[in-house]
């Protein structure tokens, strides 16, 4: 099945993802749970790559198994496939070493 994700989204420059990426967790991290969460795991999505500009889009974002587009959040629907999976528990600062 589809998992439908809710949650900010920005295109990120690579020299902007130390801190750019961080905030993006601090300001969505208060707004959870959101309605209709399904499970409480948080996630970071990295998605429309574009090498030659050395950028990206960032998502930071929930599961919800009903999902409201007038909720003013971002939107994104990962459709069944194979993904590259990191997990990670604790504070979003700890991450960065790991990668």
């Amino acid at each position: 099945p589809c998992r439908h994700l809710v949650g900010l989204r920005r295109s990120v420059k690579m020299a902007e993802a130390p801190s750019v990426c961080p905030q993006m967790w601090a300001e969505f991290v208060g707004r959870v749970p959101l309605p209709h969460q399904a499970e409480p795991v948080m996630y970071g999505v990295n998605d429309a790559m574009d090498v030659a500009n050395g950028q990206w889009d960032y998502m930071v974002a929930v599961e919800v198994s009903q999902p409201d587009e007038s909720d003013g959040h971002d939107h994104l629907v990962l459709k069944p496939a194979t993904y590259a999976v990191l997990t990670h528990e604790g504070p979003a600062s700890a991450l960065g070493p790991r990668l």
